[in-house]
């Protein structure tokens, strides 16, 4: 059978990936002589199977090699004699032979008692965290004069909100309930109660006029008396207690004596709260902290207080209202200055107390 002869390009192709395959176990430097030995030695078809055979063999002489290199430094024989190191496991597994020296030296490296030599650049120092906090904890500690410094500046700070809880301690007074006017008639109820007014007198006249009418062209006396009746029942509606037994709703006059009341209550605790100062106008000494209050709404407001003049202002709920806005505001930072009050004061009796006396 003859056989067929392959192109150059597929030969060469060959010859490539057989020399790719070769086995260097021992990654050694070949010489020009023996890559061109191996390169005809590739250039042969050899057998596949007789390729495998060879590289196994190979691979079983490298492991009988380490295994009797363990053993050597397990007994401690073999001082004299040469030492194969492995080198590079993880690069291809490549070794070379040392010299009895380097061989003796790497099991003095290997011994138990250099054994903690080795692990002692990876021992964790359990000081080693506190060391730096120590150090940055002394760097930061304040000097006798930088402690002086903040004792007088709370001290400094202590004394303005004494003066403050001293100016504005009326808020403690102040009755929400009384401002907030709760079951203030609303425009809308006003205006339904006094179409109903309106009704119910125009009911009135019409029953008194067709009355007189009835009288004078000698009607019915049953037409004139009804007619009579019921100007007598309309007008008894409008009163109060006559109204209730029947509607739910309150007339125009009792929601005009409501809201007079409730609009009385509240004038009066604003008098109370204001006094001779304007509280409205001492409660400013807070808006430094508390920008809220600093409000152009409530411009107005503060001006009138400083005056006196801020119960004169009052003439409708809207202005209640804001006043109660105003002061709900206020006392909210109030609190906030007495309970800044007792720390600071806590502070300067506990922290500062070796400084220098309290104010």
């Amino acid at each position: 059978m003859v056989r067929r002869r392959q192109p150059v390009c597929v030969r060469f192709i060959g010859i490539v990936f057989r020399l790719m395959k070769i086995h260097n176990p021992g990654d050694i430097d070949l010489s020009p002589t023996a890559l061109r030995q191996l390169v005809e030695q590739a250039s042969l078809n050899l057998d596949p199977r007789e390729v495998l055979a060879q590289e196994a063999a190979h691979r079983s002489q490298a492991a009988t090699q380490k295994q009797s290199l363990e053993q050597s430094l397990q007994s401690g024989a073999g001082r004299n004699a040469p030492a194969v190191i492995e080198q590079g496991a993880r690069s291809g597994g490549s070794r070379e032979i040392a010299s009895p020296e380097s061989a003796a030296a790497w099991r003095e490296r290997r011994s138990p008692d250099r054994a903690g030599e080795g692990r002692r650049s990876y021992e964790v120092d359990p000081d080693a965290g506190r060391k730096p906090a120590e150090a940055n904890a002394a760097s930061a500690a304040p000097t006798p004069e930088e402690r002086e410094r903040e004792r007088s500046r709370m001290a400094r700070r202590l004394k303005l909100i004494q003066q403050v809880i001293a100016e504005c301690q009326a808020l403690e007074l102040l009755n929400v309930e009384a401002l907030q006017m709760s079951g203030y008639p609303t425009p809308a109820q006003m205006l339904l109660a006094k179409r109903r007014s309106n009704l119910l007198w125009l009911g009135v006249l019409l029953c008194l006029g067709v009355f007189l009418t009835a009288l004078m062209a000698n009607l019915n006396p049953w037409v004139a008396g009804s007619l009579l009746g019921g100007a007598v029942l309309l007008t008894a509606l409008q009163i109060g207690p006559v109204r209730s037994l029947l509607f739910s709703d309150m007339s125009y006059s009792g929601l005009q004596a409501r809201r007079k009341s409730l609009e009385s209550a509240a004038l009066n605790h604003i008098r109370m709260l204001e006094g001779r100062n304007g509280l409205a106008y001492q409660c400013q000494m807070m808006s430094a902290e508390f920008e809220a209050l600093r409000h152009r709404q409530f411009t107005r407001l503060v001006m009138l207080s400083r005056k006196g003049l801020l119960l004169k202002a009052m003439r409708h709920a809207g202005a209640i209202r804001l006043y109660l806005r105003y002061m709900m505001l206020s006392r909210a930072a109030y609190l906030s200055l007495k309970r800044d009050y007792v720390t600071i004061n806590h502070r300067l009796r506990t922290e500062f107390g070796d400084v220098g006396d309290n104010d």
